[in-house]
């Protein structure tokens, strides 16, 4: 009885829904052929009436004649109605129910000439697609879930009441699988949206029952049910290229499911990744010939997801054997799978180029980690090789691919940075080969691709970048070179090896312009290295040295041979110079106590004459940034090399060694005066611009230093300085009236070249280091060597108003016979200071003699600077006999 129950429980439970199905199948089936018949007989039956309505002659019917007659007033016009809404008489023998479409399904309707023809009964196009979706679709979907899980819980039940043995439940499940198959297949060509929802129900309740008869029942061994999902997986990709992609997803999931459904006791990676293997094979074919790129992103997630794991818990170093060329094979069924074919659209092609270089991506990560897991083995670093080679072929052959052999190159290098890092001890020999194999690879391999590029250029970089990489790599981690006797001699032989490649590339620059990028990528790798053998050999101090050398010779190469693509690289090598003559570690460089000769004249001295020589050179060649770029530097390092022999002078024991004091700044703005008024002598001629910015700033600061420090910081009057024991010749007029004479030959030099506000800055700097070098001189007359010691007496005070006085009377002399505005003004304001001194300050504290004579003085002086304004600077006209 229980029996029988069950069995009537299946057929409810299970052919019902079936049943239902298949009838809502073919209704909906024959709906919808009936509603094609229908718009076509509307649409055959517009364009017969329009071709009449063009042909004949305009015809009344009895109804219409009879209504012209009737009446002399007319009728009130109605609302316009259309050829569907409202019929005329004519139409009495064409019931309108047998051409309008039912409610339920209405449509837009066409002419013949495919125009969309205005209807009362049309709803907008986004409320029918909503009604699309949810009314079409929506139940095929959720009917197909329901089925899976009527069986599931069908199967539970069974299970908890005891009503059947595991064999017959699972049994059941399958044979219910199987009917939901073939429900869809006998559902393909009547309604395919519902054949597609059934068939994914019963893959997915086969899944299900293979489950559970392998884990739940354990009535399969490990070899049968794995083979057992496997052809379910392989079933549902068939039939999804019948039915859709839904059914494909399902095999998706289950394919890459099964190997962690089923396990195993032992890892075993052979079975495993030729199953994952073969899975993609079948997956990518379906996917390319369906074009359904979603399920090509899940393919390419869920590959490298299964190796991961496996690397992470079952990996040992004898399973490289198996990883590696599953994950080779791996990326040219992506590559394979997704090439571009003829026929695609653009943006098609441009989301296959995209996935597979994710894929390639992919996979060159998962190389990586599998040579980091493998301990650097030969075997993963060989698999890492054919990869890389692999991507320079593709590349070679596809533009759209070149820079992956970049990426390959790149992650190679990082490996064999992180295998010296991270190994201790490490094998040096083994070391030594993977590095000179790869960096071979990688430099002739990319060589050999430039002859049959699209852009020769980008694979003569690729080669010498590689080859430059793994020198350096070799460099920094090796004791000892791969070969010659030095690292010096190994960059000349490279940069030997460089020019010779290039040889071939000059001549065949004459017939394809292309190569003009390839020639000069191989020559800049060569002077690349013979500018590193320099270095590698002498002191650091002289790298800057050699890379500055290198300016002149790349100016030279890219004027004989015409490759503007060289000057780049000199741009380049004139920053790197830069960079390394002004970082602070070569303010630590040793130097002689006394020598002359040092680093500091070498290399910054050299390098201003490279740079210089580089300059003019490119300005023959019409590169004329770049020429006042490279003249700009030479100047800056001038200033660099004047600047810092003056600061080794003083302080001989190293550049940082002492602070400087106030001989030192006094000198460091002369010498700065001294260089601007240079460059504004010089500062005629195409190179001008670049000269007077370089005068101008070196100006500047020697007028910023004289402030700050040798007016404010340093003043020997509250800075502890000795200044001297003599009066009058002492350092005082080292520190401040030899800057005062420069300055004020400065202004001059700027005032003949036409410039005056820099003449005027220049020389209101001069008389301001002027007045203070008076102003001190008193000091010094009576406090002596250090100013900052003593009181200020009666006569000092006095000093002052008296110098001041002299000071401004004089200023105002030079400047009547001059002409010079700027040294009358000054006078002004010198003498405007003494009468303020004197009617503020001596008033109140100087006594008997000290304030008459200041006072008598002030005055005698301010008559007499009267007198010369009216007399020599503002004279006026004679006046005629009749003026009163």
């Amino acid at each position: 009885m229980e029996a029988l129950l069950v069995f009537v429980a299946v057929v409810v439970i299970f052919g019902l829904p079936i049943l239902a199905i298949i009838i809502a199948g073919r209704t909906s089936s024959r709906l919808y052929d009936l509603e094609q018949q229908l718009k076509q007989l509307r649409s055959d039956l517009r364009s017969s009436a329009a071709r009449s309505e063009r042909s004949a002659p305009t015809t009344i019917c009895p109804a219409d004649q009879h209504a012209q007659t009737i009446g002399a007033q007319p009728l009130a016009p109605e609302p316009a109605l259309s050829v569907m809404d409202a019929p005329s008489p004519c139409e009495a023998s064409f019931p309108e129910e047998e051409f309008t479409a039912p409610p339920s399904a209405p449509d837009t309707l066409h002419t013949d000439t495919g125009e969309p023809m205005p209807t009362g009964a049309a709803r907008p196009a986004a409320s029918r697609r909503f009604e699309e979706q949810v009314g079409t679709r929506l139940p095929v979907w959720i009917g197909s879930v329901a089925l899976f899980l009527a069986g599931a819980f069908l199967v539970k039940y069974t299970f908890e009441a005891g009503l059947l043995t595991p064999k017959t439940r699972v049994i059941l499940g399958g044979v219910f699988g199987l009917a939901l198959l073939a429900a869809g297949e006998w559902l393909r060509t009547r309604n395919a949206r519902i054949a597609q929802g059934v068939t994914a129900a019963g893959v997915a309740d086969l899944f299900a029952s293979l489950l559970a008869t392998y884990n739940l029942y354990h009535l399969l061994g490990p070899t049968t049910g794995f083979t057992l999902f496997a052809m379910n997986t392989g079933l549902a990709v068939l039939l999804s290229l019948r039915q859709g992609p839904f059914v494909a997803l399902l095999g998706l999931i289950g394919g890459f499911m099964t190997p962690a459904l089923i396990g195993s006791v032992e890892p075993r990676p052979g079975p495993l990744f030729g199953y994952l293997f073969a899975l993609q094979l079948g997956l990518l074919a379906v996917i390319r010939r369906r074009r359904w790129w979603p399920l090509a992103a899940l393919t390419m997630l869920a590959s490298p997801a299964w190796v991961a794991v496996w690397l992470a818990m079952n990996y040992r170093p004898e399973h490289s054997i198996w990883i590696g060329p599953f994950l080779i094979g791996s990326v040219v069924l992506f590559v394979g799978s997704l090439y571009r074919t003829a026929g695609e659209s653009a943006a098609e092609a441009k989301l296959e180029r995209s996935l597979s270089c994710a894929g390639v991506l992919a996979g060159l990560l998962m190389l990586a980690l599998l040579v980091n897991a493998g301990n650097f083995s030969n075997t993963d670093w060989l698999f890492l090789g054919l990869l890389g080679a692999g991507l320079m072929v593709l590349g070679c052959l596809d533009a759209r691919y070149e820079l992956l052999p970049w990426l390959a190159a790149a992650a190679g290098v990082a490996l064999l940075i992180a295998w010296r890092i991270l190994s201790d001890p490490w094998n040096t020999a083994r070391f030594a080969g993977v590095t000179l194999g790869l960096g071979t690879l990688y430099a002739l391999g990319a060589y050999a691709a430039m002859w049959a590029a699209k852009r020769p250029g980008l694979w003569a970089g690729l080669s010498g970048a590689a080859a430059i990489a793994h020198f350096l790599l070799a460099y920094w981690a090796l004791p000892e070179p791969l070969f010659a006797s030095s690292w010096g001699v190994s960059c000349v032989l490279l940069a030997a090896i460089y020019v010779a490649l290039s040889a071939p590339v000059i001549w065949r620059r004459e017939t394809a312009a292309a190569y003009d990028a390839a020639l000069g990528a191989l020559l800049a790798a060569a002077t690349v290295f013979v500018s590193l053998a320099m270095p590698i050999e002498l002191e650091r101090a002289w790298i800057a040295v050699a890379w500055a050398l290198e300016i002149p010779a790349l100016a030279l190469i890219a004027g004989r041979l015409r490759v503007p693509v060289l000057r780049v690289l000199a741009a380049g090598l004139a920053v790197l110079t830069t960079i390394w003559l002004f970082q602070p570690g070569a303010l630590r460089y040793p130097l002689e106590p006394g020598s002359f000769f040092d680093w500091i004249l070498y290399g910054y001295g050299i390098s201003a004459l490279a740079l210089a020589a580089g300059a003019w050179l490119f300005r023959r060649q019409d590169a004329t940034l770049l020429a006042g770029a490279l003249q700009g530097g030479a100047l800056l390092f001038v200033f660099a090399l004047v600047t810092l022999k003056i600061r080794h002078f003083f302080s001989p024991a190293g550049l940082i060694a002492e602070r400087p004091d106030l001989r030192e700044w006094s000198t460091y703005v002369s010498a700065w005066i001294v260089l601007g008024t240079a460059f504004l002598c010089f500062s005629r001629g195409p190179q001008g611009k670049v000269l007077r910015a370089a005068a101008n700033i070196a100006l500047f600061l020697a007028g910023l230093a004289a402030v700050l420090a040798l007016c404010l910081a340093y003043n020997p009057l509250w800075h502890r300085e000795s200044v001297g024991a003599q009066r009058i010749v002492n350092w005082l007029l080292y520190m401040y009236g030899l800057p005062a004479t420069l300055a004020a030959v400065s202004a001059g030099v700027a005032l003949r070249l036409g410039d005056r506000p820099l003449a005027r800055a220049a020389g209101a700097g001069g008389l301001l280091l002027l007045f203070v070098l008076v102003s001190l001189e008193v000091t010094q007359w009576f406090r002596g060597e250090y100013l900052q010691t003593g009181a200020c007496s009666a006569a000092e005070s006095y000093s002052y108003s008296a110098a001041w006085v002299a000071l401004g009377t004089l200023l105002l002399l030079v400047g009547i016979l001059t002409r010079g505005v700027v040294l009358r003004w000054a006078s002004l304001a010198v003498m405007l200071l003494a009468v303020g001194k004197v009617f503020l300050y001596d008033t109140a504290h100087l006594r008997d003699l000290y304030r008459v004579f200041s006072f008598l003085g002030l005055g005698l002086s301010l008559l007499l600077l009267a007198f010369l304004y009216q007399r020599f600077v503002f004279a006026r006209e004679p006046r005629s006999p009749g003026y009163p």
